[in-house]
């Protein structure tokens, strides 16, 4: 009977919660019942205007947000395409009124995009511009500049169209036009951002861009005293037909005090990072600062996500997250392609979204698969803010379109010639059912909720956000004065979507802060201000108010802080866009701080983050003027063996240092790519250093070197130089395999010698030396890289003993415990056990970190750690006297994700038995299925059966890994797991056991190539840099290019990480070996680039890290 009336309690008690509206998300979508909006951006094709003439047909509207009567409360306007725009007033507790007709009135309709809301007229009220379409086929507006004339007797405000009044009634393919002081003369300047269509032949060269186009080339326009000034070409912006500009985010990128501007274009044009020179020009920076942008760059927005003070850049594109709908749509560019749009001067480009970390100094890396932010389909607006006041920025993201003509199978069937030709010229009515068969699916939007540490997690569904729909435009905004944002977006052929936030009536614990700002007389809405709260050592929240962001949006004015548990903020700081700044201390959390232009005091310095003014490494390469380039030869692996993860062919250059002439100082070997020479370099009395030409090295010019070692091999008193091959280019007997030792005759000058190495072919990875035998010779074990055409295979490795300067391979014992290691990447011999004998401690790509013991019987592999090593060091770095590992990984930030219960896997083996072998790259999906990396045209090109097992690539999509390679095969394969992808320290505690530490987050954004551990900061302590990034992965993967290299000081024994901005370091390009050398001005750095040139760091002895903050 308890149990029974319990129960009855517990059903009455959640249908009160039910009555009562309760939900447990976090946000409420609330029905155009209850607001009274029922604006629908509704789209009709016709055989005049679709998708098949008009490109952006499905692209859809905005929303922007403001106060335009002066109630205090937020109004929206919402843009449609071939409907009225509409405008609602907010009356309060989410009720609007649609007050158009009386405002705006009903005259007609363009095709309107974008939409800002702004005062044009310094008079104190919201004005409204509007991006429209015109002179393109039969669409034929202009912008629109409403003008508010203030309210009305019952509280209505009144607009009067004056964009010709202001020259700005723009004719063009407008999608958005952003306000901004760019010239800092105290008034609101315009840039506006236009798109272009595949009819104006834009399928060229890059440097088409520097030809004007009227109606697609974007514009920057001037404000002179209230008239809007065309500065397009004198200001260095870009204005031709291949602009495809979609996203249009302002701030100051680099500090300086002065606004920039980022645009991302669509399709094959690069985006445009617009640096703002502070004279009223501008320099189109992208390739500096960047190493590669989305593709087909939709919406973005530019914020601070990590509270370092500096501001990110996320930019969105269309790659999907579920399985079947990414099998089926097309991805990366065929690497044909992709090298094609290289040639023609376009800059690295990947379909998927991009979060561009700001370093500092100018330098951006793209963190976006290792924040797991990368796939969100096809989208559109993003919005960062702080939606549950945790004090950090969440990501919010729309998406969906009504035709999906990214699907291959759908691009099969539009591009057959029959087809092409009924859809050229005047379409006949009857082509419109070509339009049926588009794909439309709609999917629910994102919110990426900010963890800290650069970690983010969709929780769309959980939040009350996860309703499936073709979503576009989006704003946020505080429609009800409760402290919390709620958001509102526009979506096709669907009522708008009006979703409240809950976090202050049900999630009370976090504080928040809002800022207004009553600004100077030309801007009064403070466009341009900035808000800066010191939180923590170095840990700052940043906020900039530019109101335009998203996607053809405008968001409230005003910024929004979220302080988690803050309940006093001690310091808030705001810059005007002057430089003048004020700042206010002690200040209460939950309330609308409202900070005046007429309080603010002294004028700043331009620029506010706190970077270092001191170099701990001074670049002095030009003063060296030292020549040497590394210059890989054209071979592209894909070609040879398709499904390959990566390219082995890229690991060189070799470097390595001694005195070879014996005068005391270091002298250095720089190894050369195929058909180039290695080149050996004598450090002068006076300085610098000289090339010292040796013949034996020009003769020996094909082969390509990975590795190479100084040391006296031969037991005369000088250093010999011993060299690994590698390049994965030659195979069999090739002489070109060939380890090589040059015998020095004491001056620097070197022959080969043929007869003191064996007749081994391999290639090559990695030499390491070590007295094996105790007898004073160094012996050598000799890494192999792969096997040439059978990658997976696992090579054979040597053990060459030294009896007194000719080498012999030792197969037995140790020799046969080393030669079965896998595809090794480097290797070190150190004492790891305290007995007095060297060990060899391998890194290998698909395997553990091993170490050999001298008297063991087996490898002891390091449990968990199967990763894709590439390079390891060892040294006492807690200083108890056992040696310690460090060790440099693929890191996080790459589509592959792997751990002990979701391996990513490899199988190795001939799928198609046609006696070649292929490699099937597989991951475990949130489901627990296997999946597969490769796309069905990748798996065409190495198996000669899928086209015909899957017709359609639909079917291919919807296949399990087995209906894929037969189950028996991958049974039979050899199979390889990844469990561990971080760069990590273990640190040796004796008795065969390891404690793993991993690298700070930062030090996981790019594979790691090589570390030189050394006391850097002179207290007898190993600190560590590290350097690294690869490129030449599989084109699906992207580039893997985020380093800047990494600097570690010992404190106490734990390595921490110093900034690269702390010391003004940022190396850049794939970095492959970094070695210290001595020279009479001091310590200098070298490192390695491969395809690059050697680049030398002064070390500045005279450097202060004591008060260096770490990881950011």
């Amino acid at each position: 009977m308890y149990r029974y009336r319990f129960f009855l309690t517990i059903v009455y008690f959640l249908f009160l919660l039910t009555g009562c509206r309760f939900s447990p998300d976090r946000f409420t979508r609330l029905s155009p019942e209850e607001t009274g909006i029922h604006f629908v951006n509704e789209l009709t094709e016709t055989p005049a205007l679709n998708i098949f003439n008009y490109l952006y047909f499905y692209d859809g509207g905005g929303v922007a947000a403001g106060d335009v009567n002066g109630d205090g409360l937020p109004d929206l306007f919402l843009t449609a395409n071939q409907k009225l725009n509409k405008l609602y007033l907010n009356k309060g507790n989410f009720q609007f009124r649609d007050i158009t007709g009386r405002a705006i009135g009903d005259k007609g309709t363009d095709w309107s995009t974008g939409v800002a809301m702004v005062d044009i007229n310094s008079d104190g009220r919201l004005d409204i511009y509007v991006s429209n379409v015109g002179d393109y086929l039969n669409i034929e507006g202009q912008n629109r500049l409403y003008v508010n004339k203030g309210n009305d007797g019952q509280g209505i405000p009144r607009f009067e169209e004056q964009a010709g009044r202001y020259g700005l009634d723009l004719v063009g393919f407008s999608t958005q036009a952003a306000f901004f002081d760019y010239d800092r003369d105290g008034d609101l300047d315009m840039y506006m951002m236009n798109h272009s269509v595949h009819s104006n032949n834009t399928f060229d060269h890059a440097e088409i861009r520097h030809n004007t186009h009227p109606l697609a080339g974007d514009k920057l326009l001037r404000n002179d005293n209230g008239t809007f000034v065309d500065v397009t070409e004198e200001a260095g912006i870009y204005s031709s037909a291949l602009g495809y500009g979609l996203g249009i985010g302002i701030s100051d990128l680099n500090s300086d005090g002065y606004p920039d501007i980022y645009i991302g274009n669509d399709f094959h044009e690069d985006d445009y990072l617009y640096l703002n020179n502070g004279d009223g020009t501008f320099t189109e920076s992208l390739g500096e600062m960047m190493p590669h942008t989305s593709r087909s760059s939709m919406g973005n927005e530019l914020v601070d996500i990590n509270n370092d003070g500096l501001t990110d850049i996320y930019s969105l594109d269309m790659l999907p997250s579920e399985y079947e709908t990414l099998k089926a749509s097309a991805a990366e560019d065929p690497i044909r392609i992709y090298q094609t749009k290289l040639k023609y001067g376009y800059k690295h480009q990947f379909s998927r979204n991009t979060l561009q970390l700001n370093r500092g100094s100018g330098n951006f890396s793209d963190i976006g698969l290792l924040a797991d932010v990368y796939a969100t389909d096809w989208s559109w607006a993003t919005l960062g803010a702080d939606f549950d006041h945790n004090g950090h920025v969440d990501l919010f993201v729309t998406n969906g379109i009504k035709g999906r003509t990214n699907e291959l199978d759908y691009i099969e069937f539009i591009s057959r010639d029959s087809i092409q030709t009924r859809l050229k010229g005047e379409m006949a009515p009857e082509a419109l059912e070509y339009l049926e068969r588009i794909p439309e699916e709609k999917v629910p939007n994102f919110m990426y909720k900010n963890e800290g540490r650069l970690q983010f997690e969709n929780v769309a569904e959980s939040w009350g956000l996860g309703r499936d729909s073709f979503s576009n435009g989006a704003a946020y905004a505080d429609l009800d004065r409760d402290g919390d944002l709620d958001l509102i977006v526009n979506n096709v052929n669907r009522k708008a979507s009006v979703y409240r936030n809950n976090t202050r009536e049900k999630f009370k614990n976090n504080n928040y802060l809002k800022v207004q700002f009553n600004g100077p007389e030309k801007n009064p809405f403070g466009i341009g201000a900035a808000v800066r709260i010191p939180r923590a050592e170095d840990n700052m929240i940043f906020r900039e108010m530019y109101p335009v962001r998203g996607y053809q949006s405008s968001v409230e004015y005003g910024l929004h802080v979220g302080l988690d548990s803050l309940g006093t903020v001690p310091e808030v700081e705001v810059t005007w866009p002057d430089g003048k700044v004020e700042r206010r201390k002690n200040v209460a959390a939950n309330q609308t701080l409202t900070l005046n232009y007429t309080d603010a005091g002294e004028l700043s310095n331009p620029g506010h983050v706190d970077e270092s003014s001191e170099n701990l490494f001074t670049e002095i390469t030009e003063t060296f003027g030292i020549a040497y380039k590394h210059e890989e030869n054209d071979f592209l692996e894909y070609n040879r063996e398709a499904l390959i993860p990566k390219m082995v062919s890229r690991e060189g250059p070799a470097l390595a240092v001694a005195d070879v002439n014996g005068d005391g100082l270091d002298d250095f070997y720089a190894g050369g790519a195929k058909r180039q020479p290695g080149e050996l370099y004598l450090q002068k009395d006076q300085g610098g250093f000289i090339k010292k030409e040796t013949m034996e090295f020009r003769n020996d010019s094909t082969y390509e070197d990975v590795d190479a070692e100084f040391g006296d091999y031969d037991s005369d008193g000088d250093q010999d130089l011993f060299v690994v091959s590698g390049g994965n280019e030659f195979y069999g007997n090739s002489e070109y395999m060939l380890p090589r030792l040059y015998v020095n005759d004491g001056r620097g000058n070197f022959v080969r010698d043929k007869q003191a190495v064996p007749g081994i072919y391999l290639t090559g990875s990695v030499l390491a030396r070590g007295d094996i035998e105790d007898d004073g010779d160094l012996d050598l074990f000799i890494g192999a890289r792969a096997v040439p055409w059978k990658y997976g295979v696992p090579p054979e490795n040597y053990l060459l003993i030294n009896d007194g300067g000719t080498f012999r391979v030792r197969k037995t014992g140790l020799g046969e415990r080393v030669s079965d290691l896998g595809m090794v990447t480097d290797a070190e011999w150190a004492d790891m056990n305290g007995d007095g004998t060297p060990d060899l401690v391998v890194a290998s790509e698909w395997e553990e970190i091993r170490i050999i013991y001298q008297g063991g019987k087996e490898a002891y592999a390091i449990s968990g750690t199967s990763g894709l090593w590439n390079t390891l060091a060892v040294a006492d770095i807690n200083g108890d006297g056992a040696r310690d590992i460090m060790a440099g990984n693929l890191g996080l930030n790459s589509k592959y994700k792997a751990t002990e219960d979701a391996p990513v896997r490899m199988y190795v083996n001939d799928f198609d038995q046609n006696e070649s072998i292929e490699q099937i790259v597989t991951y475990v999906d949130e489901e627990g299925k296997e999946r597969l990396f490769a796309t069905k045209d990748e798996l065409a090109e190495q198996l000669n059966y899928i086209d015909d097992r899957f017709e359609t690539y639909q079917s291919f999509a919807e296949a399990s890994l087995t209906d894929v390679i037969d189950r028996d095969l991958l049974n039979e394969a050899t199979i390889y797991a990844l469990h561990e992808l971080q760069s990590s320290v273990f640190y040796n505690r004796g008795e065969g056991k390891f404690d793993k530490k991993y690298l700070p987050i930062e030090s996981q954004f790019a594979p790691l190539h090589d570390f030189l551990l050394t006391d850097i900061s002179g207290d007898d302590r190993v600190d560590a840099i590290g350097v690294g990034n690869f490129y030449n992965v599989n084109i699906q993967r992207g580039r893997y290019d985020a380093g800047y290299g990494e600097m570690f000081v010992n404190d106490a024994g734990t390595l921490k990480r110093i900034a690269n901005r702390n010391i003004n370091w940022f190396p850049e390009g794939q970095i492959r070996r970094v070695e210290l050398i001595e020279t009479d001005g001091g310590k200098v750095l070298i490192t390695a680039e491969n395809n690059g040139r050697l680049r030398f760091f002064e070390f500045n002895e005279d450097f202060q890290m004591d008060d260096m903050s770490v990881h950011r």
